[in-house]
């Protein structure tokens, strides 16, 4: 049943995903970009107990300043130093009264808002580089749904040794590998369409396919850290915005050196 109602949010989200990833209209991709950010950054300051209404705010102004930046060809370092001066000034003041000093809300409040920001705002970036005849940002949508797909059933299928990592549990070995050999093999089709030497294709793929691996983990290794099985409730089976999008917000900024460097 649980498998059921997964297949049926992803058969029902994946034409709209790729239709915002291939539309060149900002009014369609812009606002995306800003939900899944804004979803994103409060599912993850959730998870860590961050319940100040005043966090929260200053966290969304600092990504959307950020984006905005992006978005207009801008550096985001100005609004994000601001952010991070008035959080930092904040806290002092919050020292000041023994019950409200938290490590934790300071530094999940900075890393959450400058990840989300700088990681997941490279989609930004992408969307510019791309266009009708390469679009970048559906093989990005494309390769990691296959990595992510590759990793996942080649696990639950061949993987009898889980646990390789206690961050963990399900990972398997042969999952990882799955992840690796499945969609390198894919690299000559994705070669003849970006009109690449199959070694290009195959080296972006190989890579993506590590970093694409290591944010699911990097997922699964903050949520050991905030003790919640998922991110949020947001999808049903399939967990929050977070859960489903942290491979692609991880592996952007490599994509987007690989795509430059290769092409």
């Amino acid at each position: 049943m649980n498998l059921l109602k997964r297949s049926f949010v992803a058969l029902a989200g994946i034409p709209l995903l790729l239709f915002i990833a291939y539309t060149e209209k900002s009014l369609i991709w812009l606002p995306f970009v800003f939900v899944i950010g804004a979803v994103s950054l409060f599912e993850l300051l959730r998870m860590f107990s961050v319940r100040s209404p005043f966090h929260y705010s200053l966290s969304l102004a600092a990504l959307s300043a950020g984006y905005y930046c992006l978005y207009t060809g801008r550096s985001p370092a100005f609004p994000l130093t601001v952010f991070a001066m008035i959080l930092a000034f904040a806290e002092t003041l919050l020292y000041n009264r023994p019950a409200f000093r938290d490590v934790r809300r300071l530094s999940m409040t900075l890393i959450s808002t400058l990840y989300l920001t700088l990681f997941w705002g490279h989609f930004i970036l992408l969307k510019s580089k791309s266009s009708r005849s390469l679009p970048w940002a559906v093989f990005l949508f494309l390769m990691v749904w296959i990595i992510d797909s590759a990793a996942y059933f080649i696990g639950m299928s061949l993987g009898r040794k889980r646990g390789i990592l206690a961050v963990s549990p399900k990972k398997s070995l042969a999952g990882f590998i799955g992840g690796m050999v499945i969609p390198v093999m894919l690299s000559p089709l994705f070669s003849r369409f970006v009109s690449w030497e199959w070694g290009k294709g195959a080296l972006l793929i190989a890579l993506m396919s590590l970093a694409v691996q290591a944010g699911d983990l990097t997922e699964s290794l903050l949520k050991r850290y905030a003790g919640v099985k998922d991110s949020g409730t947001l999808l049903g089976a399939h967990g929050g915005i977070f859960d489903r999008f942290d491979s692609m917000i991880f592996s952007l900024p490599l994509y987007m050196m690989l795509i430059e460097w290769l092409s």
